[in-house]
This record gives structure tokens, C-alpha cells and sequence, in this order.
């Protein structure tokens, strides 16, 4: 879930949908999700944070950077698909 939906934040599908692709893009790369948490409420504080690590290491700087903007925790700032294409 994307953090304005965490927050039950009114938001536009887009922007949440940005931030879902760039979850599973993650999960993809990477064979684990990027915000884990032993409770409801301490996924979503991760969520909200956005903070994550990369746990391939063979994945490029570029994809890196591909995944920061799409999994911003401002959804004003995150791309378009047609940006990111």
C-alpha cells in the first residue's frame, strides 16, 4: 500500500499505482518486499518512511535510482508511466 492510503489520505490512483509497481518491481529484483514489519502498525511506519535496502547486490545503480522515484513517500514527486518509460 502506498503511504497516502496507510494514512487514509485521499489520493488518485495513478501516483498509488506508481508506488505498487515500484513495490513489486523491488520484490521482483530482489525476492523479498521493501518495508517488512512484525505488526500491522510497524509495516506501516516503514511504509510511511520509505526508507529500504537493496538486498541484490548485483542490481545497477540505475534500477536504484528507477525504484527511489517510484517509491517516494511524496506522490507528487513520483513519475508518471509515461516519465518513466
Amino acid at each position: 500500500m502506498a503511504p497516502q492510503i496507510v494514512l487514509k489520505e485521499e489520493y488518485t490512483g495513478p501516483p498509488a499505482d506508481i508506488w505498487a509497481s515500484g513495490v513489486l518491481l523491488y520484490a521482483l529484483m530482489n525476492g523479498c518486499f521493501p518495508f517488512r514489519g512484525n505488526t500491522d502498525k510497524e509495516l506501516y511506519r516503514r511504509i510511511q518512511r520509505g526508507t529500504f535496502v537493496m538486498h541484490n547486490e548485483n542490481v545497477s545503480d540505475v534500477l536504484v535510482e528507477f525504484l527511489h522515484k517510484m517509491i517516494n513517500v511524496n506522490p507528487d514527486l513520483r513519475p508518471t508511466a509515461e516519465e518513466l518509460l
